[in-house]
């Protein structure tokens, strides 16, 4: 399993924290699971990373002040 969590301490509410890889939204499909633990917390879960899942994934955070993010790169072998 993989998993990455996205926690966003500081800012006004409401907040938007959303999933990209390859620059597109990332949904609750296709063996990745995303999952809204808190207003300010989302955890991207993947049960058996294949090629496909491979990418450069972003947690992305919006609210009226503006956006930031934050990346990573998974890579999968075999």
């Amino acid at each position: 399993m993989v998993s990455a969590s996205c926690t966003v301490n500081k800012g006004d509410l409401p907040i938007d924290v959303a999933w990209t890889k390859n620059g597109g939204r990332v949904y609750t499909n296709d063996g990745i699971v995303v999952t809204k633990t808190s207003t300010r917390m989302s955890v991207l879960s993947i049960e058996s990373a294949r090629a496909r899942h491979a990418g450069n994934y972003s947690c992305v955070a919006t609210n009226n002040a503006g956006e930031t993010r934050q990346w990573a790169v998974l890579a999968v072998n075999g």
